[in-house]
């Protein structure tokens, strides 16, 4: 086998595995971290926030700033959970996502509605009987991450949030056990899931995706996977350097070519002008193993376009990059806001180009969405400003501040009308003022 060959299939074989080592590595994050004392989180157990993202977080790029998060990692090798939904009565949506980023169930807003349902969650290997009390939930993978975004209305509304997440539970179905601390994961305590993944070598982030592939069998695994089973890389085996190429070359191709072909963000048809619309297979990606790679290094956890739609933004009406220097107007014509279905709401969210977090600013803004206090024109159209300089007081309302360094801003629209998938309503460009 020749080098090009070699390095061809190493390639693929780690943009497939990127999806579940990068989740795999936020796992650990959070299962690493504690709260409210010496005691690491647990397995199979709900950790609720009460606040919105900031510039500080950095566990998962480009996050919401329209809900609060709650979520639990979920390992069913050894039984099953139940989960409990209230009654809702606002957007509260829970997706749940396999080992490998698909998102395979939403419950909640946007999925099987807002009817207070209790539901058994089950591995692949769940054996037992499904009591009729229970709507079952069945995942091809033992490891799941279960994700829930409940809307906030401002800062006054959180004890409301509180009161709906201590209502929301999780617990083992029939006293199996459920808790699992990881020791073996202690080192490395704090960091940056993207930034980890890029430092692994290749025998490391092979051994942690070959880790995974015991327990947890991809339902859209491809062909070659048994190919690649002489180069170490299958259930427990062991990722060996072959003669083709340096370990060292080999590693450094293989990630340069990676962040290239991934650095422009979710990137895929440009049906207006400077706004990028993902593919709609986004969130439940089957054999898109790019795409699936793609979403998990810019966007993990991403929604379905059922729940939410993601057109972005890295350059402006003239096609030249979204820079922090620079001035632009966001100019919605009246009566032309994002439409959304009864519980949807959309958001301008801006984050640097760099790494795709949050950028710090003055007033700890970092987006602008249908709940603020947007000022008018006297003809009824809406200007957002994107700028480092504060503008006018009259303006701070529409201001979003944007750093000084490039920038992207991705247009969330969340239970979305059908005439933002068709195009028939179209997003307004994005203007520099000179």
């Amino acid at each position: 086998m020749g080098k090009k060959e070699f390095l061809e299939d190493i390639y693929e074989a780690y943009v497939y595995a990127y999806p579940a080592v990068i989740e795999e590595l936020t796992r650990r994050s959070y299962l690493n971290s504690k709260r409210g004392g010496e005691e690491r989180l647990k397995t199979n157990t709900l950790y609720h926030t009460a606040a919105l993202a900031d510039a500080t977080f950095k566990n998962v790029v480009a996050p919401n700033i329209d809900t609060v998060y709650s979520q639990a990692w979920l390992d069913l090798k050894d039984g099953a959970l139940v989960f409990h939904k209230p009654q809702l009565d606002r957007y509260v949506s829970i997706a749940i996502l396999d080992a490998y980023t698909n998102c395979e169930h939403i419950v909640g807003t946007g999925g099987d509605g807002a009817e207070e349902t209790d539901y058994l969650i089950i591995g692949p290997d769940y054996k037992g009987e499904i009591p009729a009390q229970y709507k079952a939930i069945s995942l091809p993978t033992n490891r799941n991450w279960l994700i829930i975004r409940t809307i906030i209305y401002g800062r006054e509304d959180i004890e409301e949030v509180k009161r709906i997440q201590r209502e929301i539970t999780l617990s083992p179905f029939q006293n199996t056990i459920q808790e699992v601390l990881y020791p073996q994961y202690q080192e490395d305590l704090e960091y940056k899931p993207i930034e980890k993944i890029s430092s692994l070598s290749l025998k490391e982030f092979f051994g942690i995706f070959n880790e995974l592939l015991k327990e947890n069998v991809d339902a859209y695994a491809p062909e070659n996977l048994k190919t690649w089973e002489k180069y170490g890389i299958k259930a427990g085996g062991v990722y060996e350097e072959k003669e083709e190429t340096a370990e060292k070359e080999l590693e450094e191709e293989i990630k340069k070519r990676f962040a290239h072909e991934t650095a422009g963000g979710l990137k895929g048809d440009e049906k207006f002008p400077g706004w990028i619309y993902p593919d709609e297979a986004i969130g439940v990606y089957k054999d898109n193993y790019f795409l699936r790679a793609n979403v998990a290094r810019n966007g993990l956890g991403a929604n379905p376009v059922t729940m939410c739609v993601y057109p972005s933004a890295y350059t402006d009406s003239n096609g030249n990059e979204l820079d922090g220097k620079k001035k632009y107007k966001i100019h919605f014509e009246k009566g032309q806001l994002p439409p959304v279905e009864k519980d949807g709401f959309w958001s301008i969210t801006l984050y640097d180009s760099k790494e795709r977090y949050l950028v710090e600013n003055e007033i700890g803004r970092y987006g602008i969405n249908d709940r603020d206090a947007l000022k008018a024109n006297e003809d009824g159209s809406i200007d957002i400003l994107v700028q480092k300089e504060k503008p006018k007081a009259e303006w701070i309302p529409n201001w979003l501040p944007s750093g000084e360094e490039a920038f992207n801003l991705i247009l969330r629209i969340y239970l979305t009308k059908d005439e933002v998938i068709t195009g028939e309503w179209k997003p307004p460009i994005i203007q520099e003022i000179l």
